[in-house]
């Protein structure tokens, strides 16, 4: 069957969303025609307004039928910035969004996906109005740095939940030196015998830089257990250790990390990031 559209309203952080498309494309090498399946829209769509969601909707119309697809899902990132002016956590202003959603849902036929912060006790934000209205529910913690993060089925209203399923967030670089993560399922391709690719000695000295940054540098000594750079190259990023080391290594005697004193009050040592990172991918020739 034909591949419908895949509408992606993009509230919040809409200029940073089209790296992430430029990673995604450069990472899947998806080129083409099959590009036509994706659509995006920078701006707000105020969803407690029936005037915009009538206005979305003739949108949706028209793209439909000059392209001759269907359309398959719609993107609401973020739930938040699509109610300007609501309580994300009054059930009135919570029920009036979920309608708004039901209302593209009913016209097209299509899934509609409301991306969502949680709170600081991980849970939901807001009104359970979402969590109750909604058929399937996902939620993706990932630890500030890891290269790693765990999907959970919250809810999944005709089918089992409460799974996990381990997924990967590769850093990619990008021809103007940007970068942005790229989201896939963890497969057999991230285990002990991973490549440093460039890429993959991005992501690892960006979270090398975090932890300095965080007070809780990585360190060259086995006794910091879990500040040890190389358990954490193998544990988080699917390193080899033997391999790690000798990065670790050459790293340091090229100039890119140092290991010395984070404060005198602190008292840590750990790896500093002493390059910046476009540079140091760029000559990451150096350990092949």
């Amino acid at each position: 069957s034909t591949p419908g559209i895949v509408l992606y309203l993009a509230a919040e952080g809409s200029y940073g969303f089209r790296n992430r498309v430029k990673a995604w494309v450069k990472t899947r090498g998806v080129e083409g025609s099959r590009l036509a399946h994706f659509r995006l829209i920078e701006k707000s769509i105020n969803f407690m307004n029936h005037e915009d969601i009538d206005r979305l909707i003739r949108t949706i119309r028209t793209v439909l039928a000059q392209s001759g697809q269907q359309l398959a899902m719609v993107v609401v990132d973020t739930v938040s910035r699509s109610m300007p002016g609501a309580d994300e956590n009054l059930q009135k202003d919570m029920t009036l969004f979920v309608r708004a959603c039901d209302a593209v849902k009913d016209s097209f036929g299509c899934a509609v996906v409301g991306v969502h912060h949680a709170g600081k006790s991980g849970d939901m934000r807001g009104s359970t109005v979402l969590l109750g209205a909604g058929d399937f529910v996902f939620s993706l913690a990932r630890k500030k740095g890891l290269m790693t993060g765990v999907m959970t089925c919250d809810k999944m209203k005709d089918g089992p939940d409460g799974w996990e399923d381990l997924y990967r967030f590769d850093s990619i670089g990008l021809d103007d030196g940007e970068s942005s993560l790229v989201v896939g399922r963890a497969d057999g391709s991230f285990g002990p015998s991973r490549e440093l690719t460039p890429d993959v000695m991005q992501t690892v000295l960006e979270a090398m830089r975090a932890a300095w940054n965080a007070g809780e540098p990585w360190s060259k000594n086995a006794r910091a257990k879990d500040r040890y750079a190389v358990t954490l190259m193998v544990r988080d990023y699917g390193l080899d250790g033997i391999k790690a080391e000798e990065t670790l290594l050459a790293w340091e005697n090229a100039g890119m990390i140092e290991h010395k004193l984070l404060s005198a009050k602190s008292k840590l040592n750990g790896y500093y990031v002493a390059v910046g990172l476009g540079q140091a991918v760029h000559n990451v020739g150096i350990f092949a």
